[in-house]
C-alpha cells in the first residue's frame, strides 16, 4: 500500500512537472513569435528607405548677397555636400514613387523633393521629379520668399544590393530675363547611397 502511495504521488509530481515544462515552453515560443513580429514590423517600416551623401557643384547667376567676385558672366561656382533620406513606394513592377528630404552644406538650402523612377536595366534605374527648395544662405538675398519650386534628373546604379551611385542635375531657380528675378541657380550632384 505504501508502494502504491509512493507511485502515485511520484506520477503526480512527474505530470505537474511536465506540465509545467509545457507551458514554459508555449510561453517561449510565445515570445519567439511576438520578437519576430516585431522584428517584421520594424524591417517594414525601414524597408525601402535609402541615406544619400552627394558632392554637389553649384553655378549661381546674379549673386547679391556676397562680397565675392563672380565670373565674366556673373556665374558664381560653389560647391556643397548634400545628406538625403529617401523613401520608395512601389507603384509598379518597375515603376516607383520616390519621396526624400535633405539638408546641403557649404551652401545651405533644405530640398523637399518628390519624383517617379523607372528601371530601365537590372539595377540602372532613371528618376525624375520635382522639388521644393528652402534657400536659407546668407548669400541669396532675394525680394520675397526663398522658397523656390525646381526640377531634377536622377541617374542611379546599384553596385550591390545595398550600395549605390548617383549623377543628379538639378534645377533648382530658372533664369528669367526680368531684372528683379535675373537670379538662377542650377547644380550638378555625384556621390554614394546605402539602401536599408
Amino acid at each position: 500500500m505504501k508502494r502504491i502511495k509512493t507511485l502515485a504521488l511520484f506520477t503526480l509530481i512527474s505530470f505537474y512537472a511536465l506540465s509545467q515544462s509545457k507551458d514554459e515552453n508555449i510561453d517561449t515560443k510565445n515570445n519567439i513569435i511576438q520578437s519576430e513580429e516585431k522584428n517584421d514590423t520594424t524591417n517594414s517600416l525601414l524597408k525601402s528607405f535609402s541615406i544619400y551623401a552627394d558632392y554637389n557643384v553649384i553655378k549661381a547667376m546674379h549673386l547679391n548677397g556676397t562680397t565675392e567676385p563672380p565670373d565674366e558672366e556673373d556665374i558664381y561656382n560653389l560647391n556643397s555636400i548634400v545628406i538625403k533620406v529617401k523613401k520608395e513606394f512601389k507603384l509598379f513592377k518597375k515603376l516607383k514613387l520616390n519621396t526624400g528630404i535633405g539638408y546641403s552644406f557649404g551652401f545651405e538650402y533644405i530640398p523637399v523633393e518628390i519624383g517617379i523612377s523607372y528601371e530601365m536595366f537590372k539595377n540602372f534605374k532613371a528618376e525624375i521629379g520635382s522639388g521644393l527648395y528652402s534657400l536659407i544662405d546668407d548669400r541669396w538675398v532675394v525680394q520675397g520668399t526663398n522658397n523656390d519650386n525646381g526640377y531634377y534628373f536622377c541617374l542611379n546604379y546599384m553596385m550591390t544590393n545595398n550600395i549605390g551611385a548617383q549623377l543628379q542635375y538639378n534645377l533648382i531657380e530658372p533664369h528669367e530675363a526680368l531684372e528683379n528675378s535675373s537670379m538662377s541657380l542650377t547644380s550638378f550632384s555625384f556621390g554614394l547611397s546605402y539602401h536599408l
